[in-house]
C-alpha cells in the first residue's frame, strides 16, 4: 500500500523509494571515500510495516541503516571507480 492506494508487493518499495527521493529528504552518512543515504532504506521497509512478518517497523529500519552503514565502511565503492 502506497499513498493510500494499493500496489503489487514487489512494486511498493520502488514507489516509496521514488517518493522519498523526489522531495530529497535524505540524510547523509559519510564513510571514508563517499557519501551514502541510509534513508533510502525507508522505501523498501515501509510496505513491510503493514505485514505480520515484520512486527516492529522501527527495528527493521534500524537494522537496514546499520547494514548499509557497515557495508559502506567496509567497501568504499567510490575508491573502486563507482560514482554511487
Amino acid at each position: 500500500m502506497t499513498g493510500g492506494g494499493r500496489s503489487a508487493p514487489d512494486r511498493a518499495p520502488f514507489f516509496n523509494s521514488a517518493l522519498v527521493r523526489y522531495v530529497d529528504f535524505n540524510d547523509s552518512y559519510r564513510p571514508p571515500g563517499g557519501t551514502r543515504h541510509p534513508s533510502d532504506n525507508l522505501g523498501p521497509v515501509l510496505p513491510l510495516a503493514i505485514t505480520p512478518a515484520v512486527p516492529d517497523f522501527l527495528t527493521a529500519l534500524a537494522v537496514a541503516y546499520q547494514v548499509q552503514c557497515r557495508l559502506s565502511d567496509l567497501a568504499p565503492l567510490r575508491a573502486k571507480g563507482s560514482i554511487i
